[in-house]
């Protein structure tokens, strides 16, 4: 029986070019989107009474994304008079450039179960502007949020879109 000698190597069987269906200067007048989705920490900082008988917190947040690299930020909540509802929240993230990324919450957390160390909520992320690569931003989004009742911090994650200008 006859051997036969193997000789692997890579060869290129085609080169292809996809050209654009978009002009160049269409494509600089629509807005570049960008996803985010993020994953992150927020460490409650101070917590002090509003006058209808709630309070504000303020956190620090720290966190990961593909788009903004690791981030920290900072996290305002002014809860409702229930103290599950959010009357206003804004967020901060500020990406490893420095570029800030500024945004309003709307939402509630669940009133917590007997016993539960965790109370989970859901919110609408809206992008309200920024400064640097985020100025003018415009975009959505939706935020979870876990928080522990028992040590003071939460856990997030972040979806959303953001255009920038």
């Amino acid at each position: 029986m006859k051997k036969h000698e193997f000789h692997a190597r890579v060869e290129c069987l085609e080169r292809r070019e996809v050209l654009s269906g978009v002009h160049g200067a269409a494509a600089a007048v629509s807005d570049p989107v960008v996803m985010i989705h993020a994953r992150g920490k927020g460490h409650l900082i101070s917590q002090q009474a509003i006058p209808d008988g709630s309070y504000q917190t303020v956190s620090a947040l720290r966190g990961k994304s593909k788009t903004l690299g690791h981030f920290t930020g900072q996290l305002v909540i002014n809860y409702a008079p229930d103290q599950f509802g959010i009357k206003s929240a804004q967020a901060v993230l500020v990406d490893q450039g420095g570029n800030q990324l500024l945004t309003s919450i709307r939402g509630s957390f669940e009133v917590p179960r007997m016993g539960a160390a965790g109370t989970p909520g859901k919110f609408d992320l809206t992008v309200v502007g920024g400064t640097g690569a985020y100025a003018g931003a415009t975009g959505n989004g939706q935020i979870g949020i876990i928080r522990n009742l028992e040590v003071g911090y939460s856990r997030f994650t972040l979806h959303g879109n953001v255009h920038t200008h």
